[in-house]
């Protein structure tokens, strides 16, 4: 990044009994907002998440490390279908005929309280649902380039002289 700002950043609370949220890229939600598509979503654990607890699945051949990062946000968007009143919170999920394939290459990304991952984008990914007796807690910040933006939580910079 050029200069990177923190486009968004939630806190992913999924209580017990809490439902999965099925398989979708962040791309189909975000390609208006980012027309150049830099956004990268980095989960924090803020406490041990297991796939009893609703951990985050992603598609285990996209791994890069930090050495291939720019190869981020280059990937390609699935096709998606508008599922109205989608249990889950995001209705624009992809087409359920793509999903057996996704599905064979699937990595459940067990977390330990203050680790993380990043992907970007175009990453397939879903959340199981929460089968455990305790919510999933963990925070979702969302970096993005600069250029071209009209509206980001803060840059990069400004928090550095903060």
């Amino acid at each position: 990044y050029k200069e990177p700002v923190i486009d968004h950043a939630v806190l992913l609370f999924k209580k017990p009994g809490g439902v999965e949220t099925e398989w979708h890229q962040d791309r189909a939600y975000w390609a208006k907002r980012d027309e150049k598509a830099s956004i990268i979503s980095v989960w924090i654990a803020l406490e041990d998440i297991t796939e009893e607890r609703g951990a985050l699945n992603l598609v285990k051949g996209n791994e890069v490390d930090l050495s291939s990062i720019s190869e981020f946000n280059n990937g390609s968007l699935l096709d998606h279908e508008l599922v109205e009143d989608k249990k889950g919170g995001f209705p624009l999920l992809i087409k359920s005929e793509l999903i057996p394939e996704i599905e064979s290459h699937v990595e459940i990304i067990n977390l330990k309280r203050g680790s993380a991952v990043m992907f970007d984008s175009f990453e397939p990914h879903m959340s199981r649902e929460n089968i455990s007796n305790t919510p999933r807690l963990a925070m979702k910040i969302a970096y993005s380039e600069r250029e071209d933006k009209d509206y980001f939580l803060i840059s990069a910079s400004d928090l550095e002289t903060k």
